[in-house]
C-alpha cells in the first residue's frame, strides 16, 4: 500500500512537470508555475514521508 502510494506521488509529480512545462512552452507562465509548484510540493510531502518511515541509525 504505501509503495503504491509512493510510485502515485511520483507519477503524479512528474506529470505536473510535464504540464508545466507544455505551459511554459506555450507561453502560459503562471500556469507553468502553478503545475511546478504543485509538483514541487508533492516531492517535499514524499520526502517527509520517507523520513518518517526511514529507521533511525544511532
Amino acid at each position: 500500500e504505501e509503495e503504491l502510494a509512493v510510485r502515485w506521488a511520483l507519477d503524479t509529480a512528474n506529470e505536473f512537470r510535464r504540464l508545466g512545462g507544455q505551459c511554459a512552452e506555450a507561453g502560459n507562465i503562471d500556469l507553468a508555475r502553478e503545475y511546478f509548484q504543485r509538483g514541487k510540493e508533492l516531492y517535499k510531502r514524499l520526502a517527509k514521508l520517507i523520513d518518517q518511515t526511514r529507521p533511525k541509525v544511532s
